[in-house]
């Protein structure tokens, strides 16, 4: 899922004069990789959150928030990047992951292998939010009754069991397209960026006021 900023085609032909010396193209390429960070910035303090999550509170709070993307472990934030070439008038920001296109456009998600998908709860929580795939728990401590997978804390009665795994067949992602609100809050600014830098290289350049 990315998100670019482009200067060329038709846009660099209206442009032409504007960009004709070495110093406007230089400051346009500082401009749009200064205008992709402010974007980076918004991005990742406006459209996600960290996943709070308390014991009891059910299912896993990575899913838990209708509008923001929500983060545990930082990994979804870190894999959003900028690519920008120094001296490029084209630059992007986003992210390679599945899961981040995924969280953006919404779908369905399914088993690769087995028939279940395996949900973690909070009690299933590690470290800073992450939890462990049931096949990494030793073998026999996770049991399971209908759909859920349980952990014993003594087994000496129905209450002594932990919910660590709800079971479903798939589940359904809504769309949160944090990406695209991010686009369309900055657009305007990324512009005024770029046009500032193209004037602080003319200004700093020969001849420059």
């Amino acid at each position: 899922m990315t998100l670019s900023i482009t200067i060329r085609g038709d846009q660099l032909i209206k442009v032409k004069e504007a960009l004709a010396s070495p110093a406007k193209i230089r400051g346009a390429s500082i401009g749009v990789l200064r205008a992709l960070s402010e974007i980076e910035r918004w991005h990742k303090t406006r459209e996600m959150i960290r996943g709070a999550g308390v014991k009891g509170e059910g299912r896993s709070s990575a899913l838990s928030d209708p509008n923001q993307i929500t983060t545990r472990t930082g990994g979804l934030s870190r894999s959003y990047r900028i690519y920008h070439k120094r001296g490029s008038l084209i630059g992007y920001y986003g992210s390679t992951l599945r899961r981040a296109r995924l969280l953006e456009t919404g779908g369905t998600v399914k088993p690769v292998k087995g028939r279940m998908l395996a949900i973690p709860s909070a009690y299933a929580k590690v470290g800073q939010g992450a939890a462990l795939w049931p096949s990494q728990y030793p073998a026999g401590e996770l049991f399971r009754i209908g759909r859920v997978l349980y952990k014993a804390k003594k087994l000496a009665s129905r209450s002594d069991l932990i919910p660590m795994f709800w079971l479903v067949p798939s589940v359904t992602i809504k769309p949160r397209p944090g990406l695209k609100r991010t686009a369309e809050s900055m657009s305007l600014r990324a512009a005024q960026i770029i046009a500032e830098d193209i004037i602080k290289s003319v200004q700093g350049g020969p001849g420059g006021a």
